[in-house]
């Protein structure tokens, strides 16, 4: 029996499969019948721009309209530039993105690469029927501010987290029923 999608997750600098709240969104989303895949990017500690998008190239199939797409921090700006390589007319289900940022961060000058490139918006929005953007208050690695400038290029809904921190487990983040409940409205 054919799964009703798929779903790609890309964690962010220096994460794992197995951290913050990627496991247990697998597990919920793999109930609603979808092929769930955390990806474990290569080298997250000294992340390369070039092999990471060679990565996502590679590893991202299919891609198609059953496809959503989420990205945690640095993830979230690796998936717009893996969505900006590809042919048109792609479409895809839907693109989450928590903590994202299309610019370079200040106090992670060592991520600035993965900015450099412009982003086609445009082109993004026309692929994706649906377009989230996760941010909390208190996030002192991607201040929201980025994610609010991020979710008004891509015009995708904004959901503003009060101290959300970083979504990470360090901060207690180990599920995240706000994404969750937000992804059963696209499956």
């Amino acid at each position: 029996m054919r799964k009703k999608g798929n779903v790609y997750v890309v964690h962010g600098y220096r994460a794992t499969s197995d951290r913050h709240w990627f496991p247990w969104l697998k597990k919920e989303l793999e109930q609603y019948d979808m092929d769930v895949i955390v990806f474990d990017m290569p080298n997250a500690s000294t992340p390369d721009v070039q092999e990471w998008d060679a990565y996502l190239d590679d590893n991202i199939v299919p891609c198609n309209e059953h496809t959503i797409l989420i990205g945690h921090s640095l993830g979230c700006i690796a998936l717009l530039r893996y969505l900006n390589r590809q042919a048109d007319p792609l479409k895809i289900r839907g693109i989450a993105l928590v903590s994202g940022f299309s610019d370079p961060l200040s106090i992670l000058p060592e991520l600035d690469l993965f900015a450099k490139d412009k982003i086609h918006f445009d082109k993004i929005i026309k692929m994706a029927e649906h377009r989230l953007a996760f941010a909390a208050t208190n996030d002192t690695i991607v201040d929201c501010t980025y994610t609010d400038k991020l979710s008004k290029q891509l015009d995708a809904k904004l959901i503003l987290v009060e101290n959300g921190g970083h979504f990470i487990d360090e901060e207690g983040c180990t599920e995240f029923p706000a994404l969750l409940d937000e992804l059963s409205k696209m499956i």
